[in-house]
């Protein structure tokens, strides 16, 4: 379905309703919604045309599959770009979800820091692959709960001072929300 048609129509259906309890905004979470749909439209019928995961024991052949799904997307989205699925708006919905989540959980942002408050020194980009030897960040079942559900093809996942919209299968990153945590969240 065409992207526009998506976003019309759920903007017809959903009247925004964040509230200064709830930063959540039906028509951006729709819009949101309709950015994941297409890319996910593309990635699942991008991955009927690789082989299927093997299980074996040589690590080559056992990656085959995924680094041939990752170069089909990026050719695909070589024009991709941060911002495409997470738009400023959304990006600042998320913002705003992230940080009264983790405060009402207490949690600290500066956990996701290394032991002298800084970022780890790890490059995000779009249709990169996710970090390799970085973190693989957990993510708490409540900020899960806060957020918009992903199909079974994305996860969120926090680098650095980002969220990141990860293809689980492809090992690309899809687009990311840049600081996310800001110096000044406190808990």
């Amino acid at each position: 379905m065409y992207l526009g048609t998506i976003v019309s129509f759920c903007l017809m259906l959903t009247p925004a309703t964040a509230s200064a309890q709830d930063p959540r905004d039906d028509s951006l979470v729709c819009m949101f919604d309709a950015g994941v749909e297409q890319y996910v439209q593309m990635h699942r019928r991008l991955e009927r045309l690789v082989p299927p995961p093997i299980i074996t024991p040589d690590p080559f052949r056992l990656f085959v599959s995924r680094v041939g799904l990752a170069e089909e997307i990026r050719r695909e989205r070589s024009f991709a770009k941060q911002g495409d699925i997470f738009s400023p708006d959304i990006a600042a919905m998320f913002r705003q979800i992230v940080e009264r989540t983790l405060r009402a959980d207490r949690v600290n942002w500066a956990v996701f820091l290394d032991e002298d408050g800084m970022t780890l020194p790890i490059e995000v980009d779009v249709n990169g692959p996710y970090p390799a030897g970085g973190p693989v960040s957990t993510m708490s079942p409540t900020l899960l709960r806060a957020l918009p559900r992903l199909p079974p093809e994305l996860q969120y996942r926090f680098v650095n001072m980002h969220l990141i919209l990860w293809d689980v299968h492809a090992g690309l990153i899809v687009d990311y929300v840049p600081d996310v945590f800001r110096r000044t969240t406190t808990p």
